[in-house]
């Protein structure tokens, strides 16, 4: 019976479309397979230094929120510069350094913004080395309010997916159709 197995086998792989058909799940195969190996590994590192604020836009004269996260013992500061008056953080340009107590937990800045409408850059200093910046705009009070919402993103896809349905209804419908016109004859 193995015997009978193996030269069936061995006459059907000559045939070349059934070869093509192997070849192709084969390299299907090993297609979809790559990303999956490449994702298996662990290639996401752990999180490294970040500047995060807590507004985009905000009124002249407001206050943002700024947190500076790294690595546990470092010696955290926050930079502002801006394209009009200077912006204070506590008095000064550049904040008193503040030291980063645990890798999960940033430190907190409150920075507050110029008086004229501009832009504020924020830039986050680990050690005295820059790594990392955000921009604030300063700008009137109905932009500030409209800005905090998200953007809508990425495609429409009902219309799609409703098109992708009518397809595949139809095409069953068709199939079902000339089935049952073969069975009639």
């Amino acid at each position: 019976m193995v015997a009978r197995a193996r030269d069936l086998l061995a006459a059907s792989l000559e045939h070349p479309l059934i070869r093509r058909s192997l070849a192709a799940c084969t390299l299907a195969v090993a297609l979809a397979s790559a990303p999956t190996a490449a994702l298996a590994a662990n290639a996401y590192p752990a999180p490294q230094d970040a500047l995060t604020v807590n507004a985009q836009r905000v009124v002249p004269g407001g206050e943002v929120m700024v947190s500076v996260g790294g690595p546990a013992g470092s010696e955290a500061q926050v930079q502002v510069t801006s394209s009009g008056e200077d912006a204070t953080i506590a008095g000064t340009v550049t904040s008193a350094v503040k030291v980063i107590q645990s890798d999960a937990t940033p430190v907190m800045f409150t920075v507050t913004v110029p008086s004229a409408s501009g832009t504020v850059g924020v830039t986050a200093l680990l050690d005295g080395v820059a790594v990392d910046t955000a921009t604030i705009s300063v700008v009137s009070e109905a932009a500030a309010a409209a800005s905090d919402d998200l953007s809508v993103t990425g495609p429409e896809v009902v219309g799609i997916a409703v098109a992708a349905i009518v397809l595949v209804g139809g095409g069953a419908a068709i199939a079902i159709a000339a089935r049952r016109r073969r069975d009639d004859d």
